[in-house]
């Protein structure tokens, strides 16, 4: 299985492309992406877009308003070398989506108020989602999303690897219901990770069973 038909299925699943036209075996892995991208959804209300939304996205979309620095798709699929990365880029997509609709109205850098960092932390498997931290760089605050739950009678912890380190750092339990937290540092490219522990956490104060990892990503 390629990277790059991997890659299609999970824009087809967040409907970045048309479907419709797949091969059957194409169809059975945009289903499955949608089944693995579909609890993402479940965290969030549902919200009206404000009036004239499709008209500004198509002015700014424009072939005359578009800019030199925008990518073309195929030169990342190029650039991408494991599929692990490319997982973790569509679901960091997929959240970033499904957190906000961000409409340009001008080629200007963001303002460091307004960056945002987003930790997607994936099945190192599957790829399947099990944890979404949304970080504001200025205030400190992060929103975790839990998007898993562990087996009966056990427990899932979350963990971090500042920048520069090289042992895990325990988070606490993973919660069961999405929590903000403040005080909270983390750079880009930052390790997240959850590991499959005995019921009340690890007891050794190091993973004993690490099942997935995520990297800080910057969303503009």
């Amino acid at each position: 299985m390629s990277e790059d038909r991997n890659l299609d299925a999970a824009e087809r699943a967040l409907g970045l492309d048309p479907k419709g036209f797949e091969s059957a075996d194409d169809a059975a892995l945009t289903a499955a992406w949608e089944e693995r991208l579909a609890p993402l959804a479940e965290q969030l209300e549902p919200v009206e877009p404000p009036e004239g939304l499709w008209t500004r996205i198509e002015a700014a979309i424009a072939p005359s308003n578009l800019s030199a620095d925008v990518v073309e798709l195929a030169a990342y699929k190029k650039r991408a070398t494991t599929w692990r990365t490319i997982a973790a880029f569509a679901t960091a997509a997929a959240a970033a989506m499904a957190l906000f609709i961000f409409v340009p109205t001008s080629t200007v850098a963001p303002t460091p108020e307004a960056q945002k960092y987003v930790a997607v932390v994936t099945h190192d498997q599957n790829g399947q989602a099990g944890l979404i931290i949304e970080i504001e760089p200025s205030t400190g605050r992060a929103t975790v999303i839990p998007v898993t739950a562990p087996p009966t009678g056990q427990s899932y912890e979350m963990w971090t690897i500042p920048t520069g380190e090289t042992a895990p750092v325990s988070l606490g339990l993973l919660p069961q219901n999405a929590v903000a937290r403040t005080n909270f540092v983390a750079d880009v490219d930052q390790i997240f990770a959850i590991s499959l522990e005995p019921a009340g956490g690890s007891p050794t104060g190091q993973p004993t069973q690490p099942l997935y990892h995520g990297r800080v990503v910057r969303v503009d």
